[in-house]
């Protein structure tokens, strides 16, 4: 038996990839580097600096996947379904594992 809830429906996550992409050009932007990764389609990496950096992947249901390595190991991982989620989860990773450089131009980030 199914019963029908007196609740309104969430609406289903819509991030797509142009939304990551956006992001990432204002981040290559303000100098960091970025790159597609070639062996996984919608995969992108944004390098902080020579210790750290973020990844960005699609994952089911319209969703991003955003994980944080420090020294090649993930310490972070946060799941987005809209565009304000995943600024705010990258933001908060780039400042956990960087500070407060995550502010200014990275400068080795090279």
């Amino acid at each position: 038996m199914t019963v029908d809830s007196p609740f309104p429906k969430k609406s289903a996550a819509s991030l797509g990839n142009q939304d990551t992409v956006d992001f990432l050009i204002r981040q290559s932007a303000r100098g960091y580097q970025v790159f597609s990764d070639a062996r996984v389609s919608g995969a992108h990496e944004l390098k902080l600096n020579n210790d750290n950096t973020i990844w960005f992947s699609r994952s089911s249901g319209g969703k991003v996947q955003i994980q944080g390595y420090k020294l090649s190991n993930m310490v972070y991982c946060e799941d987005c379904v809209s565009v304000s989620e995943l600024e705010r989860a990258a933001d908060g990773i780039a400042n956990a594992l960087i500070g407060s450089a995550w502010r200014q131009s990275p400068e080795s980030a090279r």
